[in-house]
């Protein structure tokens, strides 16, 4: 098994490396990250708009499935990496379990909060294909304080939005594949970050010929 160090090193070594700081490195089709690094449910809680959810939210059903199946970030990705004890690449993640938005905002909460740093979320969205055609992060003006006294107010935002054809990409569909038809318009994420630049919470987005 490659070391951890032998590995970063390697990577920051190659060619064309995004952004590397303390222990994550993100790149081309790669993001490496100690397993030590990732947060879980028991040690940073979901939070769902402005407030951690619990069981006394009414949406508390839709995303209980989604909390049990993805307690970390590790269970997000493709199966070679669920079980590494020394460093994972954040960008293995196993799409199609992704699929509906309480599984998305999840599992982007587990990433975004392991890197928890918005220029590392940047090179994160950037590092794989296929890319956003909408990109856009900066201040939220103005700070929008939270509904609960343990969470602080939101002071920035990064948003990643892409088309149909990039929600294809990421997500393939039979019917797609068959007929070339996509229900849905328009994907994409809002991560908002407190002062010091930690994330707070994940909002998954969307649209469709059904809504």
């Amino acid at each position: 098994m490659i070391r951890h160090a032998a590995l970063m090193a390697a990577f920051l070594s190659a060619p064309g490396v995004v952004l590397a700081q303390a222990s994550v490195a993100c790149g081309p089709e790669h993001c490496y990250v100690p397993v030590t690094r990732l947060t879980h449910q028991e040690t940073r809680p979901f939070v769902f708009g402005r407030s951690i959810l619990t069981d006394e939210f009414g949406v508390w059903d839709n995303y209980r499935r989604a909390l049990r199946r993805f307690p970390d970030a590790r269970n997000c990705l493709v199966r070679g990496q669920r079980n590494r004890q020394d460093v994972v690449d954040l960008l293995a993640v196993d799409w199609p379990r992704l699929r509906g938005r309480p599984y998305g905002e999840v599992c982007y909460f587990r990433i975004f909060t392991t890197l928890d740093d918005m220029d590392l979320i940047d090179a994160w969205t950037w590092a794989s294909p296929p890319y956003p055609r909408h990109f856009s992060r900066g201040p939220v003006a103005p700070p929008v304080p939270e509904m609960r006294d343990d969470l602080p107010e939101r002071a920035f935002r990064l948003t990643a939005e892409w088309d149909a054809d990039g929600y294809s990409e990421r997500f393939p569909s039979l019917l797609n594949t068959l007929t070339g038809f996509q229900t849905v318009t328009g994907y994409g994420y809002q991560v908002f970050f407190a002062e010091d630049g930690s994330v707070i919470s994940v909002d998954v987005t969307g649209s469709s010929f059904l809504n």
